[in-house]
């Protein structure tokens, strides 16, 4: 059940879509586009795709350039172990295609995904 809350979380980064997170009425963890009306639920602070054509253009800065303070730093850090993990487990990761369309991450864009994601982590959790 936790790799589908982050599989949601997922889709909706490729997507890039406001992504929120709520407790269902079970006591579980869930992550959505929309959070279900009367619950108590949360904005993430998720950061576009780079490339993304929507993206603003603060996401467009050079990658060398890193988060500005440690606070910022430890986020992103957390952020992307967490995509390190959901892109070495065994389930597909399904994401929104260019024409709105849920497609399962081909191997090959996974293995650059895991490679991207693995400099992402030496970049900001070091």
């Amino acid at each position: 059940m936790r790799r589908l809350a982050w599989l949601a979380a997922c889709v909706a980064l490729c997507a890039h879509a406001e992504v929120y997170k709520w407790v269902d009425d079970k006591g579980r963890v869930q992550y959505g586009e929309t959070p279900p009306v009367g619950t108590d639920a949360t904005k993430m602070n998720v950061p576009p795709p780079s490339g993304s054509a929507d993206a603003p253009a603060k996401a467009k800065e050079p990658e060398s350039k890193p988060a500005a303070n440690s606070e910022e730093r430890a986020t992103r850090c957390e952020f992307e172990k967490k995509q390190q993990e959901l892109l070495s487990g065994e389930a597909p990761v399904i994401y929104k295609d260019e024409k709105g369309e849920m497609v399962a991450l081909d191997d090959a864009k996974r293995a650059a995904a895991k490679e991207r994601v693995r400099d992402n982590v030496k970049k900001y959790c070091s």
